[in-house]
């Protein structure tokens, strides 16, 4: 992440500063123990330095289904860390659409939010919005679901050669209940056995960040 460079910085200047006031008090108890000067006279304050915790956003519904005229993004944002003041940017195809922790939008589609605190570190989230309903047509989808409906595991096979970098299930009010990295496969095996009847949303990332959904029937 774009954060961590400056996470390394500050902390590698820390030790820096620690090994030099290390190095000084050592050379003050020489000092010391050859002049007899006094305890009292060689007390050294140690400044504290602060390192900010860590910088770090989270989104339960980050792949939903567009609901109607207008819906709002962002609701569920958690933010912690960082330098505890925090800035705001939407996009989407390359153009801003607002600058606060929540969006309202009127159409599917790729919103990208983008986070940063006073110190420049920066976090993004993506939100995949698909059309009415959530799904897309399963024949024309790069990858195949089976068996169906699932009862404990879930298999998902990408087509034509492609890989897939993470597979996600959504209930169908937009909560995400599984994700699971893939790591550039083309097949994969998802454990649904915790998850209550019912129908879900699967969601396929594959390299280049392409997103394809399909529904399936959990028994």
């Amino acid at each position: 992440m774009e954060d961590v460079p400056f996470l390394i910085v500050n902390r590698e200047l820390n030790i820096l500063k620690m090994k030099i006031i290390s190095r000084f008090l050592l050379l003050l108890g020489f000092v010391v123990a050859a002049f007899g000067i006094s305890s009292a006279q060689s007390i050294v304050a140690i400044p504290a330095f602060d390192q900010n915790p860590v910088f770090s956003v989270s989104a339960t519904s980050v792949f939903l289904s567009f609901s109607g005229e207008k819906m709002t993004l962002g609701g569920d944002l958690v933010i912690s860390g960082g330098s505890g003041t925090y800035t705001y940017e939407w996009t989407a195809a390359d153009k801003v659409l607002g600058s606060g922790p929540t969006l309202e939008i009127a159409s599917p589609g790729k919103y990208i939010l983008s986070i940063s605190d006073a110190c420049d570190c920066q976090k993004t989230v993506i939100f995949n919005v698909t059309g009415q309903g959530g799904v897309s047509d399963a024949s024309s989808n790069s990858f195949r679901v089976y068996p169906i409906p699932a009862v404990d595991r879930l298999t998902v096979e990408a087509r034509n050669g492609k890989n897939m970098m993470q597979v996600s299930v959504t209930s169908m009010d937009g909560r995400m209940v599984i994700f699971s990295p893939v790591e550039n496969k083309s097949k994969c095996n998802v454990n649904v056995s915790e998850l209550p009847a019912g129908m879900y949303v699967l969601h396929c990332v594959y390299e280049g960040k392409e997103v394809e959904t399909t529904m399936f029937l959990k028994k």
